[in-house]
């Protein structure tokens, strides 16, 4: 058995931040804010901002409805990917539904589906529900971010 010791990047560090939420109908409008005052410094490609902010208000909107109680609204961001998770109270995973035409509703987890590039759910040791979803970055020019790539080294 090996045991492999990870060493946290201490450039990542400050990729991270937290929201506590009510379940009430202004929750959706604060994550979005907090996202947008959270990934200015953050380094994160302005394009990206407006599926993260719709990611953000489907998870949202997901825990105000299916949960129970005050929501958590997580953000994290690693060299290759923003992470969104939502923590709420309900302690059953969720499953995309299918939807129709005809109903405005179930269509919450085949939008992440669709515009993540990965997402899942994970139950908490206090019995908690984590909903979570990525965003992949594009990667980083480390040596040389100064220059432009095609220009000579």
């Amino acid at each position: 058995m090996a045991l492999v010791a990870v060493r946290p990047d201490p450039d990542l560090a400050p990729y991270l931040a937290t929201l506590p939420l009510l379940p009430e109908a202004t929750a959706v409008r604060r994550a979005r804010a907090f996202l947008r005052a959270s990934l200015a410094p953050w380094d994160v490609p302005a394009d990206l901002l407006p599926t993260a902010e719709l990611l953000v208000g489907e998870l949202v909107t997901n825990g105000i409805r299916h949960a129970h109680g005050d929501l958590e609204l997580r953000l994290h961001r690693t060299e290759r990917e923003l992470y969104i998770e939502v923590v709420d109270g309900h302690g059953r995973i969720p499953h995309r539904r299918q939807f129709t035409l005809d109903r405005e509703d179930r269509r919450g987890l085949n939008l992440v589906d669709a515009l993540a590039s990965r997402w899942g759910a994970r139950i908490l040791v206090d019995g908690r529900k984590v909903v979570w979803c990525a965003l992949r970055l594009p990667a980083r020019d480390t040596v040389g971010s100064s220059r432009r790539r095609d220009e000579p080294g």
